[in-house]
């Protein structure tokens, strides 16, 4: 990920948010009836059957003045049918609960394909939830049938569409982007310093959904922090699978060294090979051109035995 866009993504997130707060769309039962052209309590002259079926989806979401897309992959859709008698008629009554860790929740009516959305507001560093949402009116389209619903919210961030689909088929490439913590120590094959040399704290890697590849692979961002410098690595079209809870990611990519004796910079080829777990990514990044070969161990178990050894 360009580091534009590493901010762009600050940028919105510090613009707008979401809440864990429901917000209501006003109760159904007071709401006239668009097919009966009927209802209100009132009208009604027998009970309600109410049944309600719960499926997982995965979405994307795009404003006006940014064309690129931005994804969730956990997203929940909550459907709610009722049966009610209006003026001795039967009337059925759809409604839509929509939930998102990163956009939001809202309450949709299906029949008149309205509602609103919650969207509080984020500390813009540690995107933790500061305040109470703000509230926005929304309009949904979409069925169950055709497994995509999108949902428009034209007042916020001047114009945001929300595409969900049904299905938790996604790939894992959706699940994992985000910023990781990495601490790193260096092993040379040809022996130009010793093993578990250069410890580096607090560094970081980002990884970010590649938009050209249909949801199926990830581009990765890494800069060395050790002195002397590995370089900034750039890996695209990383490929990720899965195996149980863990999340395999590896691929090919470059890290531009700057030398230290001339002042010049050059790119080399580098490996990834990791595993991203409950959050935290293990593994390693290798330059096999660079004094013999390089590897850069991510996250090792014994990272802090190492700093304390004093090596």
């Amino acid at each position: 990920m360009k580091k534009s866009n590493i901010k762009l993504f600050s940028l919105l997130f510090a613009a707008f948010a979401m809440t864990a707060t429901m917000v209501s769309c006003g109760s159904d039962d007071t709401k006239p009836n668009p097919e009966t052209n009927t209802g209100g309590t009132n009208s009604f002259n027998g009970s309600a059957v109410i049944s309600h079926s719960t499926v997982k989806a995965w979405g994307s979401v795009k404003f006006t003045y940014q064309p690129e897309p931005m994804y969730d992959a956990n997203e929940n859709l909550v459907f709610t049918s009722r049966s009610i008698v209006v003026n001795g008629n039967e009337v059925f009554v759809d409604s839509l609960h929509f939930t998102s860790p990163i956009w939001g929740e809202g309450k949709f009516d299906l029949t008149t394909n309205s509602g609103k959305m919650a969207v509080p507001r984020r500390d813009p560093q540690s995107l933790e939830i500061t305040d109470d949402p703000i509230i926005y009116e929304a309009t949904i389209s979409g069925s169950r049938q055709d497994k995509v619903f999108t949902i428009q919210i034209p007042e916020l961030m001047g114009g945001t569409t929300i595409i969900t689909n049904i299905g938790f088929s996604a790939s894992p490439a959706l699940v994992i982007p985000n910023s990781y913590a990495v601490n790193s120590y260096v092993d040379n094959t040809s022996n130009y310093f010793a093993a578990k040399s250069y410890p580096s704290a607090g560094e970081t890697m980002i990884i970010a959904l590649n938009p050209t590849s249909n949801f199926k692979t990830v581009n990765i961002q890494f800069t060395s922090l050790s002195t002397p410098s590995w370089g900034t690595f750039i890996f695209e079209n990383v490929t990720v699978s899965q195996k149980a809870t863990q999340y395999i990611i590896e691929g090919e990519g470059k890290t531009n060294i700057v030398n230290h004796n001339t002042g010049n910079a050059k790119d080399y080829v580098a490996n990834i090979s990791a595993t991203i777990k409950n959050g935290v990514i293990t593994g390693e990044i290798s330059i096999p051109s660079v004094m013999g070969g390089i590897t850069i161990h991510l996250n090792p178990e014994d990272f802090d035995t190492v700093v304390n050894s004093g090596k």
